[in-house]
């Protein structure tokens, strides 16, 4: 987003620490990677670490090395306890903005000692498990000034700036190239034309320059191999923006493999509640969160699932945020509105923190004291919890109840109680606070996976039921909407899953009821072809697998009892086939080890028959072989057959 206001502060030198090296996650081989819509669906929450690496200025001395950038708006130096405070708080996802600009030569090379601190700030939050954004930031956006954009919306311009852009990324896909696909890239942020026309730009052919850029970033990316050649890469609209118009004309790049494209935008509507307590003349600003600020969320998201649903991408918001007003419980009921209005729709967020914590006064996007660590929970709480039902990989904020003294909650060294009428609630379920609790037969709240006269639950550390997907012990589990866990076939989001009698989610090759079925990594029903151990396998849309005669398009196929597609010259039933390479059943006339069969349209091969073809008779033997060059005795008559195999006599 655009920086507001920027805060000077005097500069030590640093020395940058060597970046730990990445925990490389299982899923890094290429096969393995999840898809963008596997990706967005698992993230939760999302937080901007911004006005961090993103920082910017001619008046910053090179001297003080990566630090002296990093903290010249303000903020101090990355730490890793950060990252793990924003983990610890229940987000799942950042997105790192990076400004490169006066890090890299004419070429797009990056200098060492910057990558270097990128790449230890990515390896905190990769280290953690965190779904993590790298992008090109500040390259983009307003001139003028002190600005250091050299990346704009302007055919002219990306002529003679699209070697140096390649250049960039291929540096940076280089240095990253081995990561797993908790790592995501992020093309470029908000590219204005030359004119600095926010929202909208100035020339119509302003959206094909950034299609262009875009186009490049996705080619470049995919040019330097490894794991890049299926990371999941995101790109942006207009100055991501989030209207029509930008939606319209913003084309989605072509890529080498499918299904791993992810469109972002930015939202800070609607502006008279999210934006700056100062006077405006085009909007009223107000504190408090209203229905008509709910009625314009609403409005966008179903604008952002249509362009999803009809361009075929998912969509992330890579920033939203509301100013400060002195009022953080207003911010909390917006930023809850915002995200489960996105949530639903498929679409996640990532709330824009410039690291100015602010508790009086007036303006800043922050929620987190990065010197203290000290978090504005009543925002945070709201954020995580209202992501965590649209995640596949869903956290809840770590409030425990509070206690109360005369009644109420009250602890122990044993764990949490409820007292109510004068003594504490036994083996029951009670709502409290509008929230389900369970009590156990010695009157303690549950806590974690907990089975209730046959059912399982799973309650968060606070004790509050919990919904949703959840990952315990490594393996995921579904909870309905009343809290029990599901341990049967289920369609969540139009996706069927199947839980065993424990709960757990099925992956892979499973067979259910005597019928194998395939599942992806994320648990989603697989049909269509699949490649197992070197053969093929294909599953119907039901998702059982084909263990038979299969016409898929309009090509017959066979598969065996385990549903393995055949392929070269098969046995079927007593009758012989010839299968291509690729499975698909020939006919007419065709080679087997050099000599010539015939195979009838429904794929059977002739034996000891007569055949005409091309006005010509042909002899086929008990062995399916054309006789050739020979005379041989067919029903006590004697006929002759050239090298051709004709019969000529």
């Amino acid at each position: 987003m655009r920086m507001r206001e920027r805060i000077l502060s005097g500069v030590l030198a640093s020395v940058i620490a060597i970046s730990a090296l990445p925990f490389l996650h299982a899923d890094v081989s290429a096969g393995g990677f999840k898809t963008a819509r596997e990706t967005v669906d698992a993230i939760g929450a999302g937080w901007n670490l911004g006005n961090t690496l993103d920082s910017y200025g001619s008046w910053i001395s090179s001297s003080g090395g990566a630090a002296a950038y990093e903290t010249a708006w303000g903020n101090p130096k990355t730490t890793k306890a950060m990252i793990d405070s924003v983990k610890a708080q229940g987000f799942n996802a950042i997105r790192i903005p990076v400004t490169w600009a006066q890090h890299i030569d004419s070429n797009g090379n990056v200098d060492s000692s910057w990558m270097a601190r990128v790449r230890e700030v990515v390896n905190y939050c990769y280290n953690d498990g965190l779904y993590v954004i790298l992008n090109v930031h500040h390259d983009t956006g307003e001139t003028g000034g002190d600005k250091v954009s050299w990346i704009k919306a302007d055919n002219s311009v990306y002529s003679s700036t699209k070697a140096k852009f390649a250049g960039l990324w291929k540096s940076i896909a280089n240095e990253f190239k081995d990561y797993g696909d908790h790592l995501l890239f992020e093309g470029y942020n908000e590219m204005l034309d030359k004119n600095n026309s926010w929202n909208t730009p100035s020339s119509s052919a302003s959206y094909s320059a950034v299609n262009s850029y875009a186009q490049l970033f996705v080619d470049t990316v995919r040019s330097t191999g490894g794991n890049n050649a299926n990371r999941n890469l995101i790109v942006n609209t207009y100055v991501a923006s989030i209207y029509q118009a930008a939606l319209d004309n913003f084309a989605i790049p072509s890529d080498s493999v499918s299904g791993h494209l992810i469109c972002e935008v930015h939202c800070y509507d609607p502006w008279a509640f999210t934006g700056t307590s100062s006077t405006v003349t085009w909007t009223s600003v107000h504190k408090n969160f209203s229905s008509s600020d709910k009625s314009e969320i609403d409005t966008i998201m179903k604008r952002l699932k249509s362009f999803s649903d009809n361009r075929g991408v998912p969509v992330i918001i890579g920033e939203y945020g509301a100013e400060y007003k002195g009022n953080d419980d207003q911010i909390a009921l917006y930023a809850s509105y915002f995200i489960k209005a996105a949530g639903s729709r498929g679409i996640k967020c990532f709330l824009w923190d410039n690291g100015k914590y602010k508790t009086s006064g007036e303006g800043e996007y922050c929620i987190f004291n990065r010197s203290s660590l000290k978090w504005k929970t009543g925002i945070s709480s709201a954020i995580v919890n209202a992501a965590a039902p649209y995640s596949t990989e869903s956290a809840e904020a770590p409030e425990p109840p509070e206690p109360m003294v005369n009644g109420g909650w009250n602890s122990d060294a044993n764990g949490w109680f409820y007292i109510k009428g004068g003594s504490k609630i036994v083996s029951s379920w009670e709502k409290i606070g509008g929230v389900w609790y369970y009590f156990g037969e010695d009157g303690y709240m549950a806590t974690g996976l907990t089975s209730i006269k046959g059912s399982l639950f799973f309650f968060n550390p606070s004790g509050s039921l919990f919904t949703g997907w959840k990952k315990i012990n490594g393996e995921y589990y579904y909870f309905t909407s009343n809290g029990a866990v599901v341990s049967a076939w289920r369609k969540i989001s139009g996706v069927w899953y199947y839980f065993d009698e424990n709960g757990v989610m099925a992956t892979g090759i499973q067979e259910i009821k005597g019928v194998n079925y395939w599942f992806a990594s994320s648990g989603a029903l697989k049909t269509g072809w699949l490649l197992v151990d070197g053969s093929y396998m294909y599953f119907t849309s039901n998702g059982a697998v084909t263990s038979a005669w299969k016409q898929i398009s309009r090509k017959w196929y066979y598969f065996d009892e385990n549903g393995i597609m055949l392929t070269g010259y098969q046995d079927v039933g007593g009758i012989n086939y010839l299968f291509a390479s690729s499975g698909a059943m020939l006919t007419g006339w065709q080679k087997v080890d050099g000599q010539w069969h015939y195979f009838a349209g429904s794929g059977a091969e002739y034996r000891s028959a007569w055949l005409k073809s091309g006005g010509k008779w042909y002899y086929l033997g008990e062995d399916g072989v054309m006789v050739t060059s020979d005379t041989i005795e067919i029903g006590g008559t004697r006929y002759t057959f050239n090298g051709s195999g004709i019969w000529v006599a």
